[in-house]
């Protein structure tokens, strides 16, 4: 019902459907909306900067007069109770169909891959490490998240920082660039891919087959943490191991500093 709202108030704006269709899909509200910066929109949800700033410029206003308009002639009648409700069956239906075809295409995708191997080739993850990458969205929760627990677990480790776009059109180009930047460095000695959780068009991303193929020749041992139980993508698939959550990738990446220092000084006492 939130997404319907968001779209119907988008549209009452004058904002195009394709764009109130993809923000609203997304989860953001009005409210988020005004909070949002152009950044934001082109970096996490795949705007082009100039409809990024014209969302923006309109968002505070009330609905324009043409978008007013608009919103008139497609949704609303005298019965406009009637409208709204069958506004609302057509929306659901779309989503339900987009899910369906999405599905489909990520299935025949996974069968290809399979029978191609690629998702066989699996690489140890080293037991401690001391250069950790984390490839996903920059100032996102996600990457809060992970530092986070990987200060709390293994303060040791260097964290080095790898943002991209993680969601939208231009994501899963992103993604792959970055990641064939990593190796070329090869500075980090595994790599964390994550990002917090979404509907499954917010993930495609991670369905890609260029970015799937790219995970899976990485030289540098991959750990992906995308989105939350159940989640699964192609992403997973082709990681050398993957993780319901972003924290529980970092957990996997580390071992506990205060077991290892458990076992030294169990280790100390046995010489000694």
């Amino acid at each position: 019902m939130a997404k319907k709202d968001t779209y119907l108030a988008l549209l009452r704006r004058g904002i195009d459907e394709t764009t109130s269709m993809t923000l609203a899909d997304a989860g953001l509200k009005i409210g988020d909306l005004k909070k949002i910066t152009i950044e934001t929109l082109t970096d996490n949800y795949g705007l082009k900067k100039k409809v990024a700033e014209s969302v923006l410029s309109v968002i505070s206003a009330e609905p324009s007069s043409q978008g007013r308009q608009r919103y008139l002639s497609k949704v609303l009648t005298s019965d406009k109770k009637k409208m709204d409700k069958i506004e609302e069956e057509r929306f659901k239906r779309q989503q339900k169909d987009i899910l369906a075809d999405l599905e489909e295409e990520i299935e025949r995708l996974k069968s290809k891959l399979s029978k191609e191997g690629i998702f066989d080739l699996k690489k140890e993850i080293p037991m401690f490490p001391e250069n950790i990458g984390v490839l996903t969205a920059k100032d996102s929760h996600a990457l809060k998240d992970v530092c986070s627990k990987l200060q709390e677990k293994y303060p040791l480790a260097r964290v080095c920082v790898y943002p991209s776009t993680v969601e939208g059109a231009s994501a899963q180009m992103s993604l792959a660039k970055m990641l064939n930047k990593i190796n070329k460095d090869n500075i980090v000695d595994v790599l964390l891919i994550v990002r917090g959780g979404g509907s499954l068009q917010d993930l495609m991303a991670f369905n890609d087959e260029n970015l799937v193929r790219e995970i899976s020749k990485s030289r540098i041992p991959t750990i992906t943490g995308i989105g939350h139980k159940p989640d699964i993508t192609l992403a997973d698939y082709a990681a050398d191991s993957a993780q319901e959550t972003p924290t529980a990738a970092a957990i996997k990446a580390v071992p506990d500093c205060n077991v290892v220092r458990q076992d030294i000084y169990q280790l100390d006492i046995s010489i000694n």
